[in-house]
């Protein structure tokens, strides 16, 4: 029996991340942000509010009060996540760069969802050097921080950012576009019970290795503890690819240690979904750590294991980061210097990972993820 030909549209099933995407990139040029204009009278410490506005791309120019960084971050990440999705697409075998695609796109679309408090908090800390006279207090120099945190959550609080319907859009759309994008990268790599039940280990040891370590206490001015808890975690994305260790890392380990955490899902979206899947980076690097050429211990294969877990490192810290600065009013320096823990764990789970690199190896040797690896991948 003649076997049957997928369609054009299975063979170009790019198009659907690529499209969808196209359309949140449009949806920047839509009213981004709701808030009220804020007007300040530093000699009576007062603040006014004027009527709601809606506020569109303008922000990124600097019109209409400050400069609003993050939807620069939010062009860039759609716009690479399109070139990406098309590069793809056209190479035909596109499952990595459908990988890293889902990976921008994912976290786009979770910026759009928090960005209502973007245009308070930019116009807040552009203008608060202007003032900065009437924060200090001669007789207690140590008020000024005090006063200008205060400054900060006022000015946040009465403009009230809400979402506009271009971020409430693209936010959407871009979500739709990752998993679109994330079911491209698997679509090539048969997951069956072995690589399930594999998976589902290694997330119970990630998860009980976290427990363990939260008996251990939060460093000196950190908002957390060192861990090596991710190491399984990297082990997936690592065996099974970015895809899968991004499900892993922020779908599941992510989630139930939010829960265990006990500190609620409002945090999940940065804390968890964003900071723990910078993890799926290293998977990127398989073919240069657990590839089929790399037979023991070798110099690229542990520089890239480095790499990897120092990537992840920045994007977990990225995320907690920009936590601190969306759930908890700290300005950028305090928010740097809570989450700098944030650097340091990954880099001991590198130092554990090139520990057991040889181990690994003849681990993977002997029982591959799949009938084709996707560490042996070129």
């Amino acid at each position: 029996m003649e076997e049957k030909k997928p369609s054009w549209f299975a063979n170009n099933l790019w198009i659907i991340p690529f499209g969808v995407g196209l359309l949140a990139f449009l949806g920047l040029a839509l009213p981004l942000v709701e808030a009220h204009p804020i007007t300040y009278d530093p000699a009576a410490w007062k603040f006014t509010e004027l009527p709601r506005q809606a506020f569109g791309a303008g922000m990124l120019f600097g019109l209409d009060g400050a400069v609003a960084w993050l939807y620069f971050i939010l062009y860039g990440l759609v716009l690479i996540a399109l070139v990406l999705s098309l590069v793809g697409g056209l190479r035909k075998k596109g499952e990595t760069l459908s990988s890293v695609a889902m990976f921008l796109f994912l976290i786009a679309g979770v910026l759009f969802f928090l960005s209502g408090s973007n245009y308070g908090f930019c116009n807040a800390t552009a203008t608060v050097g202007q003032y900065k006279e009437y924060f200090v207090d001669p007789s207690n120099p140590a008020a000024y921080s005090a006063n200008y945190y205060w400054y900060l959550k006022e000015y946040v609080n009465l403009a009230d950012g809400r979402l506009g319907v271009g971020a409430i859009l693209s936010g959407a759309l871009s979500a739709i576009a990752a998993f679109s994008a994330f079911s491209i990268s698997l679509s090539s790599k048969r997951l069956d019970i072995r690589a399930i039940t594999e998976i589902a280990m290694l997330c119970a040891i990630a998860i009980v290795l976290d427990v363990v370590f939260h008996f251990l206490p939060n460093l000196p001015m950190q908002v957390g503890s060192l861990s090596i808890a991710l190491v399984p975690i990297y082990i997936i994305a690592l065996r099974h690819g970015p895809a899968r260790g991004l499900l892993a890392a922020s779908f599941i380990y992510g989630l139930i240690t939010c829960f265990t955490d006990g500190y609620g899902l409002w945090l999940y979206p940065l804390d968890y979904l964003v900071a723990y899947s910078g993890v799926a980076i290293i998977g990127f690097f398989a073919p240069f750590i657990i590839g089929k050429d790399q037979k023991t211990y070798n110099v690229k294969g542990i520089l890239f294991i480095i790499l990897g877990c120092v990537l992840s490192g920045i994007v977990r810290f990225l995320g907690s980061m920009a936590s601190s600065m969306v759930n908890y009013g700290y300005a950028l320096g305090p928010a740097v210097l809570v989450n700098l823990y944030c650097l340091v764990s990954p880099v001991l789970c590198a130092i554990v990972l090139v520990a057991f690199y040889g181990p690994l190896l003849r681990l993977n040797r002997r029982f591959p993820a799949t009938r084709t690896s996707y560490a042996d991948e070129k």
